[in-house]
Order: C-alpha cells, then sequence, then structure tokens
C-alpha cells in the first residue's frame, strides 16, 4: 500500500493531488456472495449473473443452479475472491489566490478560490465493490467512499 502526493504553485495557481494505491493481496467480496444465493433465502436480491445459473440446458457455466435447499455453495470459498490491486485519485485541488493588492483595504492578506475532489477516479477491475476494504480484507455492507466535489473561498485576516 501506498501513496503519491505532490503540489505545485505557479503564479497565483496552485495544484495538489494525492493518489493512493495499493499491490497485491486478495479481497473476500462477502457482499457478492449475498447477491449470488441459491434461491434458498427468500425476498433477497440476485445478482444479474444469476441469469446464466446452471440449468438442463445451460451446463456450461460456474453459476450453480437455484434450489430452494440450502447446500452453503455461497459459502466462504476461493470463487468469491479478488484482486486487491487498485490505484485511487484520493484528492485534487486547484486554486486561485487573487492578488493581494485588491483585499488589503478591507484587512485581507490572502484571498483564494479553490476546487477540490475526493475520490474522483478508481481503477480497479472487480465491478462494484470499494477496493479500500478493512485490515481483514473482506467487504460486509460496507458503503464505497464518495465522490464529492467542493467549491470554496478561502480569505486569511
Amino acid at each position: 500500500m501506498g501513496g503519491l502526493t505532490t503540489s505545485l504553485a505557479y503564479k497565483n495557481f496552485d495544484f495538489s493531488t494525492l493518489v493512493t494505491f495499493s499491490v497485491g493481496g486478495k479481497i473476500l467480496d462477502t457482499d457478492y456472495t449475498m447477491l449470488m444465493h441459491n434461491g434458498s433465502s427468500a425476498g433477497r436480491a440476485w445478482s444479474a449473473e444469476m441469469i446464466n445459473r446452471w440449468t438442463p440446458e445451460n451446463t456450461d457455466t460456474d453459476v450453480p443452479a437455484l434450489s430452494t435447499t440450502t447446500n452453503n455453495w455461497t459459502s466462504t470459498s476461493s470463487r468469491f475472491l479478488y484482486s486487491g490491486t487498485y490505484a485511487r485519485v484520493k484528492n485534487v485541488s486547484l486554486g486561485y489566490t487573487l492578488p493581494t493588492d485588491y483585499f488589503e483595504k478591507i484587512g485581507l492578506k490572502k484571498f483564494r478560490i479553490y476546487v477540490q475532489a475526493e475520490n474522483l477516479l478508481t481503477f480497479y477491475k472487480h465491478k462494484g465493490m470499494d477496493p479500500e476494504q478493512t485490515l481483514d480484507g473482506t467487504t460486509y455492507y460496507r458503503y464505497p467512499a464518495m465522490r464529492t466535489v467542493t467549491f470554496g473561498l478561502q480569505a486569511t485576516l
């Protein structure tokens, strides 16, 4: 796991970014196992992959058949292990500091306008899961990191 950060300034502009990453490891997607249940849990949602489940007409699949019998095929299994390798643009900030002579008259030393984005991009192969998981490498109804964009004004007295 690691991160890369940079801060640049040119004239009155400033730019900074933070990219986090992880290489290797595995993540057990237990949320996905809940969507791939065999049908013995009435009322629970299914993954669209269940359309390709085993049937007598569809024998060339890795998705087991439906059944009302609890056979624990969704138990913890390497079937639901995914690579933990990812990269995420965690933070990007772009700002402009207005020249001080505009604001000295009203007692401000600095006035900056900025836009900041968090969790802007995530590069990860497994669909639907946030790769930043707990230390034990399992998911459990964890909400993904929210993508936020903030605009702001910063005044220094």
